[in-house]
């Protein structure tokens, strides 16, 4: 018994599309690991540290959320004060007051451009995208299970059949 070229042309297609969802899943688990390995090298290896506020901004953008920026200076130890911009969560941004408030950050002693603001980092998005890749493995990992299978049992009937 030979199996139609329509069943054929399917099991290729959910072979490629669930070797796909794996390695996309792979790329997924990946980047949330190095977003999240940055951010843990700055706080164990970083130099606590106080930056003061100067501005704060929030842009609207259509059909999304706001953006909500903060310019602030800090001067790292024997370093020379200098100024930066940094986008954060909406709560952070509305409990600053401008050229009055500090805010928490850590940084690398050798590389003080190099820093993080306490409270900006968010653990949701990495989370969001080491789940999302878990769940492409397992889609694609089921396709391919569901074909193998599929192709296991058309083989097995193919040669009782003999």
């Amino acid at each position: 018994m030979t199996v139609p070229v329509h069943e054929q042309r399917r099991h290729a297609r959910y072979l490629r599309g669930g070797r796909l969802f794996v390695a996309l899943g792979l790329v997924a688990i990946g980047l949330a690991a190095w977003s999240g390995g940055k951010e843990w090298h700055i706080r164990f290896n970083g130099v606590a540290g106080e930056a003061l506020v100067l501005d704060k901004q929030r842009a609207p953008r259509h059909g999304r959320e706001d953006t909500y920026t903060i310019a602030y200076r800090f001067e790292p130890e024997g370093g020379v004060a200098a100024r930066y911009e940094a986008t954060v969560p909406p709560w952070l941004w509305r409990s600053l007051e401008p050229q009055r408030d500090t805010i928490a950050l850590v940084y690398l002693a050798d590389r003080p451009a190099t820093h993080s603001i306490d409270g900006k980092y968010s653990r949701r998005r990495m989370d969001i995208l080491a789940a999302a890749g878990l769940l492409s493995i397992v889609a694609g990992g089921l396709a391919i299970r569901y074909v193998r299978r599929r192709q296991a049992r058309e083989r097995d009937a193919a040669t009782s059949s003999t």
